[in-house]
């Protein structure tokens, strides 16, 4: 990855570039696997070079603003010669873009880009999902569509969701 830019320093002085950090060379604990958790199994779907194993979001119901996590268990049927995104959101049923959540993310907290990703493993991805600040009573849809700086390469997947009472 390219340097990144420091903020600009309050005293005036211009910005210094600063490398980014080397990449790992394992992934993080937990983000490969070797089977599916019995209770986020799911009938697979595929998106892309990936195949959706596992899904998981706990809670499933809440009743006040709090984060959600959503784990997503791939499987790679193929090598995924970019870095992609996964682009997450809970659409609230009534479909007012206001009311869903967006949790657009690399896999693995960041740390593990798909271009590692091994044919033939799995791969848990965890992240947390932050709510709007406004949170609509409901049901929500979990959407997850694989993407580039483009936007998604493909249609989202449409999986169960949670309840807001």
């Amino acid at each position: 990855r390219p340097a990144r830019p420091r903020p600009a320093d309050p005293r005036g002085a211009a910005p210094v570039a600063r490398p980014a950090p080397p990449p790992r060379a394992t992934p993080p604990e937990g983000c490969l696997v070797d089977a599916v958790p019995a209770d986020a199994k799911v009938a697979p779907q595929t998106q892309g070079a990936l195949t959706l194993v596992g899904m998981k979001l706990s809670p499933a119901e809440i009743s006040r603003r709090q984060l959600v996590i959503a784990d997503l268990y791939w499987q790679v049927d193929a090598p995924l010669p970019e870095d992609l995104w996964f682009l997450q959101r809970l659409r609230h049923e009534g479909g007012d873009p206001d009311k869903q959540w967006w949790a657009d993310h690399e896999a693995c907290d960041f740390a593990w880009p798909t271009s590692r990703w091994a044919p033939h493993t799995i791969v848990h991805d965890r992240y947390a999902m932050r709510p709007p600040t406004d949170l609509a009573r409901g049901t929500y849809t979990l959407t997850v569509a694989l993407g580039d700086e483009d936007g998604p390469l493909g249609a989202p997947l449409e999986l169960p969701g949670l309840v807001v009472r």
